[in-house]
């Protein structure tokens, strides 16, 4: 689970948890840092990762000539440290630069002799998405002679059948129909255990095709969805899900039926998670066009306010966000008004995305975006619970009004609550509140002792533009102590370094001076700012996951990638 600040656990319930998950698709850092290229944060193409045009040029952001002869070479030799933690984050680190021409490494890696290396390595494949794969993987898969060979002989498992599923998955391309039918096939394993049938359940959402092979996938999800007495309760509910998010992922209308499918289980099903993902799947197929399905945003804002369970509630707030509208529009802000604590926070996120989306489509002085901030701004203002005070600053952020910046600065210079003080900085930064930078530049010089605020903080710098975040953060990484320390400035200077942070990195390479865990961070730092992507690879099987049905192999592929 995700940890406060002061080492207990936030339940699934917060907002936290959920934004973990998908902050990425919101913040866009690389976007902001680099590319300022038109796609918006909830249309398909950007959620995917796909541009609809190419960014302007940015001679700081590293590029494949300076990968190839800088980053990549040091990676290699990472491969070959003496330490397996050296090895196995710099083989995940290879899988987020490299290309194809890298593989025969990676390969190579897969018979290392300790496991979590060769995982790292199984990782770095499926981070590259490269077709010149999808043998390897089909043959992990599979799990006989082909895929022992592999491994230099040893025997696979399911933590490494897992990651060859997803990675037939994330490579998206299936011109012959090989992925989708080892797929189809594993899905429906009922002898052992749900593990390996429910990944490769969420990787055939993630599949590319046409409007008849995007027909038969959907077709075969229903039917997993429907057998409450041969499949397993978390499979069917990932089924559910996927059936989203293909049809979203490939830009297909859903037909009556299954939008009748997926409202019927959210009204009716007596299994929480088959509710919690129809709401997620009925957000992803009304975006943007609520008013259009009245029938989905009906059901959504009955479950929003009379829904028994209370993670459902929160994915109905988020799926009506997301579908827009008069309708979805009054149910959050009349939500902010009427709910207390997490549901509170999950109704303005749910309002902020949605202002968001009016102001993607040039709507941004809308009679509703002007209404539904001032909900926010209220709600900010009245608000006590500081972990609820934080969701409504992300709130305002994700709408990205900026005449809230100086509403939110004076609250948090007021606080003394670091995980509020940290929600504040991702905020002002959403907002491009420029007059909290050199706030921010002290909290990185000043927060030894909070290393997770220190991430939000160079966050904030960066949604800013500002990339001088990079020398306090490389000096972080020198003195870091513990593991959770070296993960926040790792992923802090992976959010907001450039070329420039590169030599510096390149040298906490070297192991006469530097111990095993700095190496190790520096390569994940490298490979971080490097990957060319404007999202992270994962981005698409994180963001609108339902976090409370999953498995021990599909959270273990998603930490070996968090650290």
């Amino acid at each position: 689970m995700t940890r406060r600040n002061r080492g207990s656990f936030l339940p699934p319930e917060n907002w936290h948890y959920w934004w973990n998950y998908n902050k990425d698709r919101f913040l866009k850092l690389k976007v902001r840092l680099y590319a300022r290229d038109s796609v918006h944060s909830e249309s398909a193409e950007f959620f995917f990762g796909r541009r609809t045009q190419s960014p302007a040029p940015d001679t700081k952001r590293p590029d494949r000539a300076f990968l190839k002869a800088h980053v990549i070479p040091q990676l290699l030799r990472g491969l070959e440290d003496t330490a397996a933690a050296v090895r196995y984050r710099a083989a995940v680190a290879l899988g987020k630069v490299g290309t194809a021409s890298e593989m025969p490494a990676l390969i190579k890696t897969l018979r290392d002799k300790d496991v979590r290396v060769r995982e790292g390595a199984l990782l770095g494949l499926a981070l590259m998405k490269v077709m010149e794969a999808r043998p390897l993987f089909l043959a992990l898969l599979e799990d006989g002679k082909e895929g022992k060979t592999i491994l230099g002989g040893r025997n696979t498992n399911d933590d490494f059948r897992g990651v060859a599923a997803m990675g037939l998955g994330l490579i998206e391309k299936d011109p012959d129909g090989l992925s989708r039918m080892a797929l189809f096939r594993h899905s429906r394993l009922t002898h052992g255990d749900h593990h390996i049938p429910m990944v490769a359940t969420i990787a055939l959402g993630l599949l590319q095709g046409n409007a008849q092979e995007v027909h038969v996938i959907v077709k075969h999800l229903r039917g997993l969805a429907g057998e409450k007495n041969r499949t397993d309760e978390w499979v069917r509910a990932q089924a559910v899900l996927a059936i989203g998010r293909i049809l979203h992922r490939n830009v297909f209308e859903a037909d009556p039926a299954t939008l009748n499918f997926l409202t019927r289980i959210l009204d009716r099903d007596r299994a929480a998670n088959m509710r919690r993902c129809a709401a997620i799947a009925l957000g992803y197929l009304t975006r943007g066009r609520g008013d259009a399905k009245p029938d989905a945003v009906k059901v959504l804002r009955r479950k929003l306010v009379k829904g028994k369970d209370r993670l459902t509630r929160s994915f109905a707030a988020i799926a009506l966000g997301q579908a827009g509208g008069a309708a979805a529009h009054q149910a959050l802000c009349e939500g902010l008004l009427r709910e207390k604590s997490q549901l509170k926070a999950f109704c303005g996120l749910g309002l902020g995305i949605l202002c968001a989306n009016l102001a993607d489509r040039k709507l941004g002085d809308a009679p509703l975006r002007v209404k539904g901030i001032q909900y926010l701004r209220a709600a900010f203002r009245r608000a006590r619970n500081p972990d609820v005070k934080g969701g409504l600053a992300v709130s305002l952020g994700i709408a990205r009004d900026s005449t809230s910046g100086p509403l939110i600065f004076k609250a948090m210079k007021a606080s003394r609550e670091t995980q509020f003080i940290g929600d504040c900085a991702v905020s002002l930064g959403l907002v491009g509140h420029t007059n909290a930078m050199e706030f921010l530049r002290n909290l990185l010089d000043t927060t030894a002792g909070r290393p997770r605020l220190k991430e939000h903080a160079a966050i904030g710098l960066g949604l800013m533009g500002l990339r001088n975040a990079v020398p306090p953060l490389l000096a972080s990484l020198k003195t870091a102590r513990n593991h959770h320390a070296l993960v926040a400035v790792t992923q802090a200077l992976g959010f907001v370094g450039d070329k420039s942070a590169v030599p510096p990195l390149m040298a906490l390479l070297d192991a006469r001076k530097h111990p095993t865990h700095i190496r190790a961070y520096a390569s994940w730092a490298l490979g971080t700012i490097g990957d060319p992507r404007t999202l992270p690879a994962l981005t698409p099987i994180r963001s609108n996951h339902n976090y409370l049905a999953s498995c021990g192999t599909f959270n273990h592929l998603l930490s070996l990638v968090d650290m």
